[in-house]
């Protein structure tokens, strides 16, 4: 029986962290994310080597939500350092996580973007059963690390760790400036737990514009009481989330990727699916229906409405209308954007992106790409939709190989 090909699954964030900091972040105080995010990570170790450079073997230990309390367990070594690509390679050589797969690797790559950067991790894997399912809960961790890996420059990084409490503190504070050409707001405090270690402390915030958005910058003004007693930097840190909320509540994109590899020239399956994208449920009659309402279903604006299942509740028929958006014969892709039905109900923008890449002479790589705006930043994101077009990429790539 042929091998078959392994899984890839990319997740990426904007981060507003400028890359090249992002990426010495990522490569050199990694083993400080128990401090920095200790409902996911228990602990960190290095078994052999430095920690970052290659060949360094590390063991962790850690929680997957939503799953179970089960404290796991994984020993990685670091493969690759590219330090001109700003990309970091790692491999599972053993641990819980091969306990559901033969092979696990996982691979980050920091991207300028403006001043802050892309952040892509994109996870190799190998099943043991090919039922079995995708490792959605590590795309979840990673979308943790690349939120709080920014937040690690407020932290100790040697020496001593910075205990968290659930301790409620107070403050009083007075409005003592507003600046509204500037915009600018500064605040003193006035009373309350943090004059304790202080005689004096400011906060001025001021919003500048960029482009067609704002860089946001909090001013700390203190003055300790001690000279030996630390930085605030939990203050820091506070002002920061709190900026980090606020900017949720924008537009804010997320990308999802699944990799399948076909066994077909790269032209014909992009000619195939771009001239027969309305016959998928005579592929997937169990779980497909369409019906082309404007257009040819192939054309530029077409749109379609389809009614699936996507698995999370197997009698739960669902509805969607998309418009194909976008046709790139150059770079054979293709992008529908959703236009209505269910998943609009937790989205502001749901458009998936399918693209073929060339493999050699008779092989390509199908891939679907899933780019979403949440209404509410808090909400998961949609990994059982990805799971759905990666099983539909691999039962299409099936269905192929029969037919030719």
């Amino acid at each position: 029986m042929a091998e078959l090909p392994p899984h890839v699954i990319d997740v990426e964030s904007e981060i507003n962290c400028p890359a090249d900091k992002m990426y010495d972040l990522l490569k050199n105080h990694l083993t400080q994310l128990p401090i920095l995010f200790p409902e996911i990570f228990k602990s960190a170790e290095v078994l052999e080597g430095d920690g970052k450079s290659v060949g360094s073997i590390r063991h962790w230990t850690y929680l997957i939500h939503h799953t179970s309390d089960e404290v796991l367990e994984v020993t990685e070594k670091i493969t690759e350092v590219d330090d001109e690509n700003r990309s970091l390679t790692f491999s599972a050589l053993e641990g819980d996580v091969l306990k559901t797969y033969k092979r696990f690797h996982g691979k980050v790559t920091v991207t300028p973007k403006g001043t802050g950067s892309l952040v892509k991790w994109h996870i190799i894997y190998d099943k043991e059963n090919e039922d079995g399912p995708h490792p959605h809960p590590y795309l979840d961790i990673v979308q943790g690390l690349n939120k709080k890996v920014p937040l690690l420059p407020l932290f100790p990084v040697c020496g001593d760790r910075y205990h968290t409490s659930d301790e409620l503190l107070e403050v009083t504070e007075k409005i003592v400036e507003v600046d509204d050409e500037n915009r600018s707001l500064t605040n003193r405090a006035i009373g309350g737990e943090v004059l304790n270690t202080h005689k004096s402390m400011d906060g001025k915030v001021t919003a500048t514009p960029k482009g067609t958005g704002s860089v946001v910058k909090w001013h700390h003004i203190f003055e300790k009481i001690n000279e030996d007693d630390p930085h605030p930097d939990p203050y820091l840190e506070l002002f920061a989330s709190a900026s980090k909320k606020t900017m949720a509540q924008l537009s804010r994109q997320h990308v999802l990727d699944v990799e399948n590899q076909i066994n077909c020239p790269a032209n014909k399956l992009f000619d195939f699916i771009k001239n027969n994208f309305t016959m998928l449920p005579q592929i997937f009659p169990s779980i497909l229906k369409g019906e082309v309402l404007e257009g040819d279903g192939k054309s530029l604006g077409s749109v379609t409405q389809w009614e699936y299942i996507l698995g999370v509740n197997p009698n739960e028929v669902l509805v969607v209308k998309e418009k194909l958006a976008e046709i790139d014969d150059k770079s054979m892709s293709f992008t529908h954007e959703t236009i209505g039905g269910d998943v609009m109900k937790n989205h502001k923008r749901f458009d998936l992106k399918i693209t073929v890449i060339p493999k050699g002479t008779e092989e390509s790589i199908l891939k679907m790409s899933i780019i979403f705006e949440k209404l509410n930043e808090d909400d998961p994101h949609p990994y059982p939709y990805l799971n759905f077009f990666g099983r539909m990429a691999a039962m299409f790539g099936s269905h192929l190989y029969k037919t030719n």
